[in-house]
């Protein structure tokens, strides 16, 4: 498990021990981090939990058998040993810290989770404010992705929507994380014509898309850091994150709850990686609301590890189909996609082929050097 993997495996390598316990004064993060676990190491924290007993107390109860390593290792210890993969993130992650030869929660992670399973995890929304269509949030998210992608591949379509400085941060970040470097077209390394992708941007092109914007936010926080920016916090940044997975798509979230570092970097930032909508303060107008913010799909589901946590997709394609691609010997390729809702893939695909025509469900080309 790298820390590329996901947000937990980030916290778990890379942050650093007191910085878990600030990170654990938060509920929405522990309720997160305990979702992450395994059932295993859950049931094994809730044994712990109350009353506030070590490891070695909670497992004399378990049902497997303990006596079967030898006498000079603690049976809980051999336990753990058999059940590694699933009881270690319990130490990775400090939910559980070492005292006198024995494991106990962490006691910020024990408050909080208290706190969280007792109710206490509602995120504060606006009152008598008009909801957004949860849909159209989610278009928006996918056209601020797609549009980062066909960037990040050198293809912008007439109707593309996107500040060009927006768009010139995010290109930063991508050659920071060494998924393009400058390369001999004209233009500027910071626009969507200056680059070649990397051997690591084409596999970051491969990604689901949580694992490319996980990615992307990692590099964000690293940058952050090495520049030294001013009211730059992380661990508030990361709760943020987290806080994003318990609200609700389309109600609106008042500005004024939030810390005066997220708020600041969430306009100037974290709103142009589509995890959340802030809206005109005024139909038609440029400037932001100051008030109120939503969450989107992509925001809503990015700190999930949950098996039935929903593909981001396109959400113009009505119902997503399987493509093929077919490569005769003559290096002739027919790819079978949705060319007219999808023109990403045909982006993606002129990366490899030299793309010569386009029917509503096919594009024929010819595989280059």
């Amino acid at each position: 498990m790298t820390s590329g993997d996901d947000l937990f495996s980030y916290i778990a390598e890379e942050i650093a021990p007191d910085e878990k316990d600030q990170l654990y004064n938060d509920v929405f993060t522990c309720l997160s981090v305990f979702r992450s676990l395994a059932p295993l190491a859950q049931q094994l924290v809730l044994r712990m939990l109350l009353p506030d007993c070590p490891a070695s107390a909670a497992l004399a109860v378990h049902q497997s058998p303990l006596n079967c390593g030898p006498a000079d290792v603690p049976q809980w210890r051999k336990f753990w040993t058999e059940h590694k993969d699933k009881l270690d993130p319990l130490e990775k992650l400090r939910v559980c810290i070492t005292q006198d030869t024995d494991l106990r929660l962490n006691p910020p992670f024990r408050k909080s989770l208290i706190q969280g399973l007792a109710g206490d995890s509602t995120v504060p929304s606006a009152k008598r404010r008009k909801t957004e269509d949860a849909a159209g949030l989610g278009k928006f998210a996918w056209m601020v992705w797609e549009n980062i992608l066909n960037c990040m591949v050198r293809h912008r379509p007439p109707d593309a929507s996107g500040n060009k400085d927006d768009l010139s941060g995010i290109m930063k970040l991508l050659k920071n994380a060494e998924l393009i470097k400058e390369g001999s077209d004209n233009g500027s390394s910071n626009d969507c014509r200056g680059h070649q992708i990397t051997q690591e941007g084409f596999q970051f092109l491969l990604k689901d898309v949580y694992s490319q914007l996980w990615i992307v936010i990692k590099e964000f926080l690293k940058y952050g850091e090495t520049q030294k920016e001013a009211g730059f916090d992380k661990l508030k940044i990361l709760q943020f994150l987290f806080h994003l997975g318990y609200c609700k798509v389309g109600k609106a979230y008042p500005t004024k709850a939030l810390d005066p570092v997220v708020y600041r970097l969430m306009r100037a930032q974290l709103r142009l990686f589509g995890i959340v909508y802030v809206p005109p303060m005024e139909p038609g107008s440029q400037e932001l609301s100051k008030k109120h913010y939503y969450v989107t799909p992509l925001g809503l589901h990015l700190t999930s590890k949950s098996k039935a946590r929903p593909l981001f997709r396109n959400p113009d394609v009505q119902q997503e189909t399987s493509g093929y691609i077919i490569v005769e010997t003559n290096y002739r390729v027919y790819a079978y996609c949705d060319t007219r809702n999808n023109p990403l893939q045909v982006a993606l695909l002129n990366l490899f082929v030299d793309v010569q025509y386009c029917l509503p469900n096919l594009a024929v080309g010819l595989i280059t050097r």
